[in-house]
């Protein structure tokens, strides 16, 4: 069976079409991870798994950083706003050059930003930052490094914001 040149055209049309958006949505993330200081391959993913997990109706979820970043990630950090390069080298034991890709300033972690820090077994760390407006995860500011395979237990605070709980 052979398509009419007008379906041919359609055809294309569609398949340049899909390729087109295709592209803009991996150039949009691209932007999205460059501008916020994240390093981490997969960052995003933990905004991304809240927004899954609310969208399905529920108030309360457990992961685990390892299901969300990947097994390559040994142990984690929660690195909150208003913490200095100083205080996070003292309470988490992150050096100051392994900092540097955030950029933090006198100031350090900018208000309405947290990050986890991910750690692999190579000693190598990895950042997401996340938007405190739709994951809160210093209510209970937590000090010191974590096992990636331990769960994260996390509330619906209200709509679009959740909160890290321990």
């Amino acid at each position: 069976m052979t398509l009419s040149k007008k379906a041919q055209g359609i055809v294309a049309a569609i398949v340049a079409l899909w390729l087109i958006a295709i592209a803009g949505l991996v150039a949009a993330t691209s932007m999205t991870q460059a501008g916020d200081n994240s390093t981490a391959s997969t960052a995003g993913s933990l905004e991304r798994n809240i927004a899954g997990i609310e969208g399905m109706g529920l108030n309360h979820a457990a992961l685990q950083v390892a299901d969300v970043y990947g097994e390559e990630y040994i142990a984690a950090a929660i690195i909150c706003s208003g913490q200095t390069t100083a205080e996070i080298t003292q309470n988490i034991g992150i050096g100051e050059t392994d900092l540097e890709p955030l950029n933090l300033g006198e100031e350090g972690v900018p208000s309405g930003a947290s990050y986890i820090a991910l750690m692999t077994e190579a000693g190598q760390f990895d950042y997401d930052k996340i938007d405190s407006s739709k994951l809160e995860l210093c209510l209970t500011p937590l000090t010191g490094v974590f096992d990636t395979r331990s769960m994260l237990p996390l509330s619906k605070v209200e709509p679009g914001l959740w909160a890290l709980f321990v």
